[in-house]
């Protein structure tokens, strides 16, 4: 099968204006490409700043439990005669 190429030209009347439409839309997209952009950055901001609480309420617990176990491993270790006197 014949394939056959045409071309085209467009002329558009009012160039500048064309043009200055087109700058518009590409002003207007980088705009709002930017404020998307400020938005995600504090986004994260926030997020990681919830994960860095998240993270120290976590290590605090888990050092108080084992706190906890270390002091219940000391009692049942220590002879019953030593635990009259006061935990070194």
């Amino acid at each position: 099968m014949a394939q056959k190429r045409v071309s085209v030209r467009l002329v558009a009347e009012g160039g500048r204006q064309v043009k200055a439409e087109f700058q518009g839309v590409g002003d207007a997209g980088e705009s709002n490409f930017k404020r998307i952009e400020r938005q995600a950055d504090i986004t994260g901001a926030v997020v990681r700043r919830v994960m860095g609480i998240l993270g120290a309420a976590i290590s605090t617990r888990q050092l108080v439990a084992y706190a906890d176990q270390w002091t219940c491993a000391r009692a049942s270790i220590w002879p019953p005669a030593r635990r009259k006197r006061a935990l070194p």
